[in-house]
C-alpha cells in the first residue's frame, strides 16, 4: 500500500448531503435518500454519520483512480436525472485518533448542481464531536486509489 497523509481543513459545503441547507429540496438530506441504493449494491454506510465532511486539501487536487465501489445510473430522486457515484476508502486523523472513512464522490459528469472545488474532498466517517469549520484534520489516502496533483 502507498499511503500519503495530507493536512486538511474543514470547509463549508453546500449542506445538501446532510439536509441542513435552508433551500435543500431533500429535507432528510440527499445522503439519506441515496443510502438504500448503495446498500443494495453492497455498500453499507450505516457506520458513518449521515453527512459529509468537506475537507480542503488546497493546493492539491484529487481524483479517484481506483474506486472501492462504483454506482452507475442511480436514480435516487424523482424528476432528476440519474447520477454516478464513486467511493474510496480513506482514514482521517482528528484529535489524536484515526477514524475509518470513505470518500464520497458524485461524478461531476452526471451531477446536476452543487459542484465542489477540485481540492475539496467529501468524506464520510463517524460523528466527530467538536468538529467545526476551520478544524484541522489529517486525510490519509492510499495513492493507488486516489491520484493527487499539485
Amino acid at each position: 500500500m502507498s499511503i500519503r497523509s495530507l493536512p486538511a481543513v474543514v470547509v463549508r459545503g453546500h449542506r445538501i448531503a446532510s439536509g441542513q441547507a435552508s433551500d435543500n429540496p431533500y429535507p432528510a438530506g440527499s445522503l439519506e435518500m441515496q443510502t438504500p441504493f448503495f446498500l443494495a449494491g453492497g455498500l453499507d454506510l450505516s457506520v458513518y454519520h449521515r453527512a459529509t465532511i468537506n475537507l480542503s486539501i488546497k493546493p492539491i487536487r484529487f481524483a479517484i483512480a481506483q474506486a472501492d465501489f462504483v454506482f452507475r445510473d442511480v436514480r435516487w430522486a424523482e424528476n432528476f436525472p440519474a447520477e454516478d457515484f464513486l467511493f474510496a476508502g480513506c482514514r482521517v486523523g482528528y484529535q489524536g485518533q484515526i477514524h475509518e472513512g470513505m470518500i464520497y464522490y458524485p461524478d461531476p459528469a452526471t451531477k446536476i448542481g452543487h459542484f465542489q472545488d477540485p481540492s475539496t474532498v467529501e468524506v464520510l466517517t463517524q460523528f466527530l464531536p467538536g468538529l467545526t469549520y476551520g478544524s484541522e484534520l489529517t486525510l490519509i489516502l492510499d495513492t493507488r486509489k486516489i491520484s493527487l496533483s499539485e
